[in-house]
């Protein structure tokens, strides 16, 4: 656990003010995306049954993509992918 504490730690970006404002305008832009979309999906009902499903059942997929990444991180044998 010490070296994974450790190659997380040296990995880990802290976050900045620059940072704050991009993600944060990051989400603001898609709910004001989704807001203007909102009309066209409701009309669209399969759409809209689907995404009001995965907004009620959100936590079941967030700890679905930890054990997605470990896999991926695992299989790379623990190394970067180069992005």
């Amino acid at each position: 656990m010490t070296e994974l504490y450790e190659y997380i730690f040296t990995t880990y970006t802290k976050p900045d003010f620059m940072r704050t404002i991009a993600n944060t305008s990051g989400v603001i832009m898609t709910a004001g995306i989704l807001f203007f979309l909102s009309g066209i999906i409701t009309k669209l009902g399969a759409v809209h049954r689907l995404l009001m499903y995965y907004s009620k059942h959100i936590s079941k997929y967030y700890a679905v993509h930890l054990t997605f990444f470990f896999l991926a991180y695992g299989f790379n044998g623990f190394n970067s992918f180069g992005f």
